[in-house]
């Protein structure tokens, strides 16, 4: 039976990448380490409202990471509705998805500036959430280069889910000295060689399914045959994710994503009981 592993990244509408955390495409805030600490907006209110209805009505085995940003939990709003959500019923778990949402591989390497805000990360969302916190990591925006691997791994991450294999997103790796786009294989080599499990995204026919792909008019309705498709699967243990023997699916959208359709967005996973 193929497993799959489910996750969902919390980031705000402040943090997409054409607002802050990236190099050229950000209009407000390119580098926001310094930025001041930003509230969540209500667009991601109802988005956690919506959450809440589709989560309740999963069946009891199912599993779901929540990939959070650090500065998130500045804002007691968004800190008492992620514990909330969290003490509904059993199967969620958290992971880093940095502090700003800053698009690492967009910029110049800066290991020292990623050390410290992952450590921040780490320590803030771990001393929130206790024992449903795992050392697991996703790179905002996907955007993940070779020299994070070891930095990450000097943190204590024990897993990352960042690489999006399709031609088309290659760039998102960064490029190395010679300005030659460093490419997939690299990051995987990289991870390996960091002692990190990869979890790769589900792709089909070398097109992305995840995230913004579930809402592009070119890709969507691919999409969502492409997950259609997994019916006839099982949720992954936290075992099985963490091993890289195991062959696990992995499907992931944003909590922005149930504030659609007036709260009413659900993921197109139909998992046959």
């Amino acid at each position: 039976m193929q497993r799959i592993w489910c996750s969902l990244d919390t980031d705000d509408i402040h943090h997409h990448p054409n607002i802050s955390g990236h190099p050229s495409r950000s209009k407000d805030t390119p580098w926001p380490q310094n930025h001041t600490p930003r509230t969540m907006s209500e667009r991601l209110n109802q988005g956690f409202d919506g959450f809440e209805r589709w989560w309740s009505s999963q069946s009891e085995d199912s599993r779901i990471t929540l990939f959070v940003v650090g500065e998130q939990l500045e804002d007691s709003n968004f800190t008492q509705r992620l514990q909330n959500l969290i003490g509904l019923r059993p199967g969620i778990t958290i992971g880093v998805h940095g502090w700003h949402h800053i698009c690492w591989s967009a910029w110049a390497p800066r290991p020292d500036e990623f050390k410290s805000m992952i450590e921040k990360s780490i320590e803030h969302i771990s001393s929130t959430v206790g024992s449903v916190f795992r050392p697991w990591f996703r790179a905002p925006g996907g955007y993940i280069a070779p020299w994070m691997a070891p930095v990450l791994a000097s943190v204590g991450i024990s897993m990352d889910s960042s690489v999006n294999p399709v031609s088309l997103l290659r760039y998102k790796t960064g490029r190395d000295s010679t300005g030659k786009i460093n490419g997939w294989d690299t990051i995987r080599k990289s991870m390996v060689e960091s002692n990190i499990v990869e979890r790769e995204w589900y792709t089909r026919h070398n097109l992305p399914v995840n995230g913004p792909a579930l809402h592009h008019p070119a890709l969507r309705f691919h999409s969502r045959i492409s997950w259609r498709r997994l019916r006839r699967a099982e949720y992954a243990t936290d075992k099985e994710i963490q091993s890289q023997s195991n062959s696990v699916v992995s499907l992931y959208w944003h909590l922005l994503d149930h504030a659609r359709l007036n709260g009413n967005w659900s993921p197109p996973l139909q998992i046959s009981k």
